[in-house]
C-alpha cells in the first residue's frame, strides 16, 4: 500500500484558523483580566461577626472591622465607616437610604446618661468573652435594667461609641453582650442577648450601599414615607 499524503491546507484556511486562534486568546485574557480587576475590587478584610438576639428587636448581626461596621436588624441596616464615622442607613425593603453626618447622629440620639449605676463587678463569659456586669433604676419605678458588657473585642472606639448610642447605654462600658428589662410588677425582658462571636473575613461589598436605592431625607422617610417612628427609634431604646 502507498503512503497516505498529508491533506494541503490552504492559505486562506490557515488565515481563518489563525484568525480564531487570536480571538479565543484575547477572549480568555479578557475573562483573567475581568476577574483580577473583580477581586481587586473586592477585597476581603479581616473582622468581627456577632449574632445578637432580643424580644423586641429581634436578630441583629453586626460585621466590624478595623475601618468599618455595618449592622443590620429585622427593619434597617446602618453602615459606619472611618475616618468621618458618617451613618448611612438603608432598607432593602424600601429600597431607600438616608445619611446622617456623624455630628447628627451622636445628638439626635444620645447614650444612656444614668447616675446610679451599679458595677462593673465580674461577670460570666458570654460567647466566650470575659464580661462585666452593671445595673441601675430607671424613670420607671418597677423597672431595672442589668447589663454585661466586655472590652475585650478591640474595636475602634467610633463603632462602640455608634453602639452605646443605637441602645442606648452609658458610653465607656465596652461592647454590650446582654441586657436584661427586670420588672417588679410583669414578666422580665431580654432586650439583647448574643449568641456567637467570631472571626472572620468579609468582602468589601459587604459594607457598600447596594444600587438602585433612592435617597430620602429622613428614617422615617426611609420605613414609613410619611410621620411616625423610625426604625433608629424603634432600634435605639
Amino acid at each position: 500500500m502507498g503512503k497516505n499524503k498529508g491533506v494541503r491546507v490552504s492559505p486562506v484556511v490557515k488565515i481563518i484558523r489563525l484568525k480564531i486562534l487570536a480571538v479565543y486568546v484575547i477572549a480568555a485574557f479578557g475573562v483573567c483580566f475581568a476577574s483580577g480587576l473583580s477581586a481587586r475590587a473586592d477585597t476581603l478584610e479581616s473582622g468581627w461577626l456577632i449574632e445578637q438576639n432580643g424580644q423586641e428587636r429581634g436578630r441583629t448581626i453586626i460585621r466590624v472591622t478595623a475601618k468599618q461596621m455595618i449592622v443590620t436588624n429585622k427593619l434597617i441596616s446602618f453602615v459606619v465607616q472611618s475616618p468621618k464615622f458618617d451613618a448611612l442607613l438603608f432598607s432593602d425593603g424600601a429600597k431607600k437610604f438616608v445619611l446622617l453626618p456623624h455630628s447628627e447622629w451622636t445628638k439626635r440620639y444620645p447614650p444612656g446618661a444614668e447616675k446610679k449605676i451599679a458595677g462593673p463587678e465580674d461577670g460570666p463569659k458570654i460567647a466566650g468573652f470575659r464580661t462585666q456586669k452593671y445595673s441601675w433604676p430607671t424613670k420607671n419605678r418597677h423597672k431595672t435594667v442589668e447589663l454585661w458588657t466586655t472590652k475585650e473585642l478591640s474595636l475602634a472606639k467610633p463603632f462602640l461609641d455608634f453602639v452605646s448610642h443605637t441602645t442606648g447605654i452609658p458610653l465607656g462600658m465596652g461592647l454590650p453582650l446582654k441586657m436584661v428589662a427586670n420588672y417588679d410588677d410583669r414578666n422580665d425582658r431580654i432586650d439583647l442577648d448574643t449568641r456567637v462571636i467570631k472571626q472572620e473575613k468579609f468582602a468589601s461589598s459587604v459594607f457598600r450601599l447596594p444600587k438602585g436605592y433612592t435617597k430620602v431625607r429622613s428614617e422615617v422617610e426611609l420605613l414609613l414615607g410619611g410621620e411616625g417612628d423610625s426604625g433608629l427609634d424603634a432600634f435605639a431604646k
